[in-house]
C-alpha cells in the first residue's frame, strides 16, 4: 500500500505527459491542414484577382470601343442631316374665289352697259355690249402669308375664278415647289422666279416660267387628290373657303384628312 502511494504521482505525471503530447501532436496536425487550406484559399483568392483584373480589362477595352461605335454613329448622323434633304410639306390652299381688288368692277357683262338692265335694252346694244364684255373675268386677289420655315414646302393653290395668288414669304422660308389649280386662268407673285410652277387650269394661264399641263382640277372643299400623284406627298396642311382673301401658313398648322378629296377633271 506504501509503495501504491509513493508511485502514483509518477503515474499520473506520465499519463499527462502522454496525453498532452498526443494532444500536442494532433494540434500540429490540424494546424498543418490549416495552413495547407489558407495557403489554397490564398492562392484561389489571387486567380480570382487576377481574373476580375482580366474582366476589367476586358469590359473597359468593350467600353472604349463602344465610345468610339457612338462618336462614329454621331459623326454619320451629323453627316447624314447636314446633307439629306427633308421631306417637303405639303400646304393646300383653295377657293372658289378670291376678293376683288380695289377698283376693280366685278358686274356681270350686261351691267356695264348703259341701264344694266338686258330686259330693257335693244338687240343691238345687247349685241354690242356682250361683245365689249363678255368674256372679260376680273382678276380677283389672295393674300397668302407664309411663315413656317421649320422644313422645305411645297405650295398648291386652286381656284374656280381668275385669281392672282399674292404670297409674302417671311425670311427663311424655303419654297421648293408651286402648284397652280383651277378652271380660268392663275397667277402667283412674291416667289422667287428660279421656283418651278406648274399650272393645271382649264384657261390657258400666261406665265412664261410656268409649265402648263393639258389638264386641270380646283376644290375648295378639300385637298385635290391629283396632288398626291403630282408631288409623291401627302397633304400637311389645308385651308378652304368659297371666297378667300387672306390666308396665313405657320410651323404647327395642322393637316387634313383626305378621305373627302373632290376630284375635279
Amino acid at each position: 500500500m506504501g509503495r501504491l502511494r509513493v508511485f502514483l504521482p509518477w503515474v499520473m505525471v506520465a499519463a499527462l505527459s502522454v496525453a498532452f503530447s498526443v494532444y500536442f501532436m494532433s494540434s500540429e496536425k490540424h494546424i498543418a491542414i490549416m495552413k495547407i487550406e489558407l495557403e489554397a484559399a490564398a492562392k484561389k483568392l489571387q486567380e480570382t484577382e487576377k481574373n476580375l483584373a482580366d474582366v476589367r480589362i476586358k469590359l473597359q477595352a468593350k467600353d472604349e470601343a463602344y465610345t468610339q461605335k457612338e462618336r462614329e454613329y454621331q459623326d454619320l448622323k451629323l453627316l447624314y442631316l447636314k446633307f439629306a434633304a427633308p421631306i417637303p410639306a405639303l400646304h393646300v390652299i383653295g377657293v372658289y374665289e378670291g376678293e376683288t381688288p380695289p377698283g376693280g368692277d366685278d358686274r356681270p357683262w350686261w351691267a356695264k352697259c348703259g341701264k344694266g338692265d338686258p330686259g330693257v335694252m335693244s338687240r343691238d346694244d345687247k349685241e354690242q355690249c356682250f361683245k365689249r364684255y363678255a368674256g372679260q373675268k376680273l382678276e380677283k386677289e389672295v393674300y397668302v402669308d407664309v411663315s413656317d420655315t421649320s422644313r422645305p414646302i411645297v405650295l398648291a393653290f386652286t381656284a374656280y375664278d381668275k385669281t392672282h395668288w399674292k404670297v409674302r414669304l417671311s425670311p427663311g422660308v424655303d419654297v421648293k415647289r408651286v402648284i397652280l389649280g383651277g378652271y380660268h386662268a392663275q397667277r402667283i407673285s412674291g416667289v422667287s422666279n428660279k421656283t418651278p410652277i406648274e399650272v393645271f387650269t382649264y384657261d390657258s394661264t400666261s406665265c412664261p416660267l410656268c409649265a402648263q399641263s393639258g389638264r386641270y382640277f380646283y376644290s375648295y372643299e378639300s385637298p385635290p387628290l391629283q396632288l398626291r400623284e403630282i408631288t409623291g406627298l401627302e397633304v400637311t396642311s389645308f385651308q378652304g373657303r368659297y371666297k378667300g382673301s387672306i390666308f396665313s401658313i405657320f410651323p404647327g398648322i395642322k393637316g387634313f384628312p383626305m378621305e373627302k378629296a373632290v376630284v375635279q377633271d
